[in-house]
């Protein structure tokens, strides 16, 4: 219990630290393709220091509002694959693109609202099924509004 509490205390540091603004962007725009509803890695290379390669020449598409798992053993890249995906990192070659856009054109906020990650060692903290569910969305839910929540498709 007493981690739960620590690591509780420290996810509120961590959401107080200042929004990361490296990049300018471009505001998001509700013009982005609606047509090629795909996250789409196109040519992505990625490593953490030159000459050790992580990720080459990597190209896949997820379509949008299913649910897609990333599997494999230690160190085959998920977590990394991930970072870029948050933008974290940016890949040393290609493009990562949402509906045709690169990610890096849309507002790093407006583009992490739009991710949604369950790792495989989700904890449940005591309380509630609704309160697990809205943790720290600065939002009160009632259950038709969870339940309309969950129900829609991005």
């Amino acid at each position: 219990m007493q981690k739960a509490l620590g690591a509780s205390e420290r996810l509120d540091q961590i959401h107080l630290i200042d929004v990361e603004n490296n990049t300018p962007r471009i505001e998001y725009q509700n013009n982005i393709n609606d047509i090629d509803n795909t996250l789409s890695f196109c040519n992505v290379s990625f490593s953490y220091k030159e000459n050790k390669s992580i990720l080459k020449s990597l190209n896949f598409q997820v379509k949008i509002g299913q649910v897609t798992a990333f599997i494999g053993p230690s160190g085959a890249g998920k977590t990394t694959l991930f970072s870029l995906i948050e933008c974290f990192y940016k890949p040393t070659e290609g493009n990562i693109s949402y509906k045709g856009k690169s990610i890096y054109d849309i507002s790093l906020f407006e583009w992490r609202n739009k991710i949604a990650y369950v790792s495989l060692d989700s904890p449940v903290m005591s309380g509630t099924i609704n309160s697990n569910l809205i943790y720290r969305l600065n939002l009160n839910f009632r259950n038709s509004g969870l339940t309309g929540m969950l129900n829609m498709q991005i």
